[in-house]
């Protein structure tokens, strides 16, 4: 695996750099590094032991991993927003220029759903969602009521309430959620024998405050959950982060004035999230928008426009490409011009990532590692999250013997192997249905082929008989006549 491993990412040109820490079972502190091509592998990790999670420490510790595949390869550096990362970027950033720090957009996402749930105008209502849901579970009794009237009525497949998580904000919408969809069944168990307070039932009866609230608290968070969900996949997102920020801030704009929140706090809201935008996002992806050849660009304003061009050009020098050279051909990139001019290459964009699309052209212009260095860079650590994920996984209170060492092997082994080896197992499975599907066709065609020659077989003795039974009787009728005669 290891060999699969390192193979792989000395045949990268272009390499980028994740990283995370975090706390196993036994509270030992340990440093994930995942370097995505763009498909994300776990490469190392760091038990930092006696060492503090200060600046200059994970800025050694960065440094040292990327030295060990290739300085030269990597691009972006991407982390938790944390103070102590960004410091630690930083010092990258001084000693490497070509070095791109980025911050999670993921973490950014969810501290802006922390910004929406703290707001003091809908505290009281967050408090009464949950307390509706902890005093469901926290009763055998009422519990057993709630599944039985669930399992009666509801037909479709029942959904659980769901409690919220306080590290993962996005999960107050799935509370939501299991709330609306449980409507039904918790109004019924409101008037029925439960053991719930007046309040309670007052509550949950309340159709005209409560559940308005809930629906409307489901169209603001919703769109933001939508939007994680969707940066943290292992494709490739940075082309479409830039449009996909500008259409959440105009969604935001069009539900807060219909949220529960107040005037104050929709505005607070709005503020926060224009500065977390501008944190999250840089050159590099206004960058990544233009060498999209969907839009190339089309949808931005002027000094954005700039901004994204000067960024290209910039690493077209840091790759050492002449520069002339490089403007002239993004120039007929933007107006398909010159090589660009041949229609074949604009056809079928829809069914096509943009890596996927500039990796065909490789070998034709200046421009195309440049891009293949830019779109091939992650928005989120969201990767190493999954590496965490793992490791619990295999270091449980189960398996706590297990030396945190040997336990990091295993991760190394598990989350790899599943990386290298999941398309190989669909592609695998897709042969199989398809045999399958080729077989059953044969069959069926075999089964009707049989049919029809029986039924042609029957057809023809039936013909046959009757042929038989008319001479039969054309040679008694002409007896019959000479008879007479």
């Amino acid at each position: 695996m290891q060999c699969e491993v390192k193979r792989q990412l000395s045949e990268s040109k272009h390499l980028h750099l994740q990283c995370d820490g975090w706390s196993n079972i036994r509270n030992e502190s340990i440093i994930n590094f995942v370097i995505s091509k763009p498909e994300p592998l776990f490469v190392d990790f760091v038990m930092s032991k006696e060492n503090r999670h200060e600046a200059s420490y994970l800025a050694q510790q960065i440094e040292k991993v990327m030295k060990d595949h290739g300085l030269e390869k990597f691009f972006v550096i991407i982390g938790d927003n944390a103070a102590n990362m960004r410091a630690a970027f930083r010092l990258i950033k001084e000693k490497y220029k070509s070095i791109v720090p980025l911050g999670c957009l993921s973490r950014l996402l969810h501290l802006l759903c922390n910004d929406i749930l703290h707001c003091k105008s809908i505290q009281t209502f967050l408090s009464h969602a949950t307390e509706i849901v902890k005093t469901i579970k926290r009763s055998h009794l009422v519990q057993a009521i709630f599944m039985r009237i669930q399992n009666q009525e509801v037909k479709s497949a029942a959904i659980s309430l769901k409690l919220p998580v306080k590290t993962r904000w996005g999960s107050y919408l799935h509370c939501f959620q299991s709330l609306k969809a449980n409507k039904f069944v918790l109004q019924t168990l409101a008037v029925s024998e439960a053991q719930l307070s007046s309040e309670l039932k007052k509550r949950i009866l309340d159709d005209e405050v409560f559940w308005v609230l809930v629906e409307k608290m489901i169209r603001i968070l919703k769109p933001i959950v939508k939007l994680i969900i969707s940066l943290e996949s292992n494709d490739p997102q940075i082309h479409l982060v830039n449009r996909q920020f500008n259409d959440l801030e105009n969604t935001l704009s069009e539900q807060l004035p219909m949220s529960p929140l107040e005037k104050a706090d929709e505005k607070l809201i709005l503020d926060k999230f224009k500065r977390r935008k501008e944190f999250g996002i840089g050159p590099i992806h206004l960058a990544a928008e233009i060498l999209n050849p969907m839009v190339q660009g089309g949808d931005l304003k002027p000094f954005d426009l700039l901004d994204g061009l000067t960024f290209i050009y910039e690493v077209g020098q840091q790759m050492k490409l002449d520069n002339i050279q490089l403007k002239t051909e993004l120039v007929h990139y933007r107006e398909k011009d010159g090589l660009w001019r041949r229609k074949i290459l604009w056809e079928g964009l829809e069914s096509m990532s943009p890596l996927l699309w500039w990796r065909s052209l490789r070998g034709t212009s200046i421009i195309v590692e440049v891009a293949l260095r830019i779109l091939s860079a992650p928005v989120t650590s969201a990767a190493t999250e999954r590496t965490f994920s793992t490791f619990s996984w295999i270091h449980s209170k189960k398996r706590n013997r297990l030396t945190s060492e040997r336990a990091a092997k295993l991760t190394y082994v598990s989350y790899n192997w599943k990386l290298l080896h999941c398309n190989e197992e669909t592609k695998r499975k897709k042969q199989k249905l398809d045999l399958m599907n080729k077989n059953n066709t044969t069959q069926e065609n075999e089964e009707q082929e049989n049919e029809q020659s029986c039924t042609s077989e029957e057809d023809s003795i039936e013909t046959k008989k009757l042929c038989d039974s008319s001479e039969i009787l054309i040679s008694e009728s002409g007896s019959e006549m000479s008879d007479s005669e």
